[in-house]
Protein backbone atom coordinates (compact mmCIF):
# COMPACT_ATOMS: atom_id res chain seq x y z
CA UNK A 1 0.00 0.00 0.00
CA UNK A 2 1.11 3.75 -0.46
CA UNK A 3 2.22 5.68 1.85
CA UNK A 4 0.39 8.69 2.91
CA UNK A 5 2.55 11.73 1.73
CA UNK A 6 2.21 15.12 0.26
CA UNK A 7 3.22 15.99 -3.15
CA UNK A 8 3.53 19.33 -5.60
CA UNK A 9 1.81 19.84 -8.02
CA UNK A 10 2.69 22.32 -10.95
CA UNK A 11 1.56 25.32 -8.78
CA UNK A 12 3.39 25.82 -6.04
CA UNK A 13 0.15 27.12 -4.44
CA UNK A 14 -1.67 23.62 -4.60
CA UNK A 15 -0.52 20.43 -2.64
CA UNK A 16 -1.35 17.23 -2.89
CA UNK A 17 -2.57 14.78 -0.28
CA UNK A 18 -1.47 11.65 -1.90
CA UNK A 19 -2.86 8.34 -0.87
CA UNK A 20 -4.95 9.04 2.21
CA UNK A 21 -6.56 6.02 2.29
CA UNK A 22 -3.45 4.08 3.81
CA UNK A 23 -4.57 6.55 6.95
CA UNK A 24 -7.56 4.68 8.81
CA UNK A 25 -9.50 7.94 10.10
CA UNK A 26 -10.19 11.26 8.70
CA UNK A 27 -8.08 12.88 11.73
CA UNK A 28 -5.36 10.74 11.34
CA UNK A 29 -5.31 12.10 7.72
CA UNK A 30 -5.03 15.76 9.34
CA UNK A 31 -2.89 15.06 12.19
CA UNK A 32 -0.27 14.10 9.63
CA UNK A 33 -0.62 16.49 7.23
CA UNK A 34 -0.39 19.56 9.88
CA UNK A 35 2.69 17.77 10.93
CA UNK A 36 4.51 17.33 7.55
CA UNK A 37 3.31 20.75 6.79
CA UNK A 38 4.59 22.76 9.93
CA UNK A 39 8.16 20.86 9.19
CA UNK A 40 8.08 21.90 5.40
CA UNK A 41 7.40 25.35 7.15
CA UNK A 42 10.03 25.35 9.28
CA UNK A 43 12.55 24.06 6.94
CA UNK A 44 11.79 26.34 4.00
CA UNK A 45 9.68 29.16 5.31
CA UNK A 46 5.60 30.42 4.27
CA UNK A 47 7.13 29.29 0.73
CA UNK A 48 5.68 25.68 1.16
CA UNK A 49 3.05 27.05 2.49
CA UNK A 50 -0.07 26.08 -0.09
CA UNK A 51 -3.53 28.20 -0.41
CA UNK A 52 -5.07 24.81 -1.27
CA UNK A 53 -4.10 21.25 -0.47
CA UNK A 54 -6.45 18.68 -2.72
CA UNK A 55 -6.96 15.19 -2.28
CA UNK A 56 -9.18 12.84 -4.22
CA UNK A 57 -10.91 9.34 -3.24
CA UNK A 58 -13.00 6.97 -5.26
CA UNK A 59 -16.99 7.20 -3.95
CA UNK A 60 -19.55 4.58 -3.80
CA UNK A 61 -19.05 1.49 -5.15
CA UNK A 62 -15.49 0.47 -5.98
CA UNK A 63 -15.50 -1.50 -9.48
CA UNK A 64 -11.54 -2.32 -9.28
CA UNK A 65 -8.95 -2.19 -6.98
CA UNK A 66 -5.71 -1.11 -8.02
CA UNK A 67 -2.41 -3.34 -6.37
CA UNK A 68 -1.74 -2.91 -3.13
CA UNK A 69 1.18 -1.57 -3.66
CA UNK A 70 -0.39 2.49 -4.33
CA UNK A 71 -3.75 1.97 -2.58
CA UNK A 72 -5.60 0.95 0.66
CA UNK A 73 -8.10 -2.18 -0.02
CA UNK A 74 -11.18 0.32 1.26
CA UNK A 75 -14.78 0.22 0.17
CA UNK A 76 -15.52 3.46 2.30
CA UNK A 77 -15.54 6.49 1.34
CA UNK A 78 -12.66 7.93 2.96
CA UNK A 79 -12.58 11.34 0.83
CA UNK A 80 -16.08 12.39 1.99
CA UNK A 81 -15.57 11.53 5.31
CA UNK A 82 -12.05 13.44 5.64
CA UNK A 83 -13.83 16.60 3.92
CA UNK A 84 -16.83 15.93 6.13
CA UNK A 85 -14.28 15.76 9.14
CA UNK A 86 -12.44 19.15 8.04
CA UNK A 87 -15.84 21.20 7.91
CA UNK A 88 -16.95 19.88 11.17
CA UNK A 89 -13.62 20.73 12.96
CA UNK A 90 -13.44 24.22 11.54
CA UNK A 91 -10.39 23.04 9.68
CA UNK A 92 -10.75 25.49 6.58
CA UNK A 93 -12.91 25.36 3.96
CA UNK A 94 -13.79 22.66 1.67
CA UNK A 95 -14.96 22.17 -2.48
CA UNK A 96 -15.82 19.10 -3.92
CA UNK A 97 -15.74 18.56 -7.82
CA UNK A 98 -18.89 16.35 -9.55
CA UNK A 99 -18.07 12.86 -9.93
CA UNK A 100 -16.15 11.80 -12.58
CA UNK A 101 -15.74 7.81 -13.66
CA UNK A 102 -12.32 6.82 -14.09
CA UNK A 103 -11.19 4.33 -17.53
CA UNK A 104 -11.11 2.01 -14.57
CA UNK A 105 -14.91 2.22 -14.10
CA UNK A 106 -14.51 3.77 -10.42
CA UNK A 107 -16.20 7.07 -9.47
CA UNK A 108 -13.98 9.97 -8.44
CA UNK A 109 -14.02 12.89 -6.52
CA UNK A 110 -11.75 15.79 -5.69
CA UNK A 111 -12.21 17.65 -3.06
CA UNK A 112 -9.70 21.33 -2.56
CA UNK A 113 -9.07 22.38 0.91
CA UNK A 114 -8.56 25.97 1.60
CA UNK A 115 -6.95 25.23 5.35
CA UNK A 116 -7.52 27.22 8.35
CA UNK A 117 -3.87 27.38 9.37
CA UNK A 118 -4.56 28.35 12.88
CA UNK A 119 -6.13 25.83 13.55
CA UNK A 120 -4.01 23.51 11.87
CA UNK A 121 -0.96 25.17 14.22
CA UNK A 122 -2.63 24.19 17.42
CA UNK A 123 -3.17 20.37 16.09
CA UNK A 124 1.16 20.50 15.29
CA UNK A 125 1.84 22.06 18.39
CA UNK A 126 -0.59 19.49 19.96
CA UNK A 127 1.29 16.11 18.23
CA UNK A 128 5.02 17.77 20.55
CA UNK A 129 3.59 17.05 23.55
CA UNK A 130 4.90 14.15 25.01
CA UNK A 131 2.35 11.79 25.61
CA UNK A 132 0.93 10.64 28.50
CA UNK A 133 3.18 7.52 30.08
CA UNK A 134 1.15 4.11 29.40
CA UNK A 135 0.46 2.63 32.94
CA UNK A 136 2.64 -0.11 33.83
CA UNK A 137 1.46 -3.45 34.23
CA UNK A 138 3.92 -3.96 37.23
CA UNK A 139 2.86 -2.58 40.97
CA UNK A 140 4.79 -1.07 43.42
CA UNK A 141 2.20 -2.24 46.10
CA UNK A 142 3.16 -5.57 47.06
CA UNK A 143 0.96 -8.77 46.40
CA UNK A 144 -0.09 -9.83 49.45
CA UNK A 145 1.27 -12.86 50.89
CA UNK A 146 -0.26 -16.02 49.63
CA UNK A 147 -0.60 -18.13 52.77
CA UNK A 148 -1.15 -14.80 55.44
CA UNK A 149 -2.60 -17.49 57.65
CA UNK A 150 -0.22 -20.52 57.53
CA UNK A 151 1.53 -21.58 60.47
CA UNK A 152 4.39 -22.83 58.50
Amino acid sequence: MGAFRIQPTACCGIKELADISSLPTPEAVVKRAAVVLASDLMTYGYSRCPAWLMFSGVVGERIRVYSSHYHADRSDDYGAALAEYITAQGLGTVTESPLSRNYNGNMLRIWLWAPNWPALTVIWQESLRPAAPAASPLSVTPPPDPLPDSPF
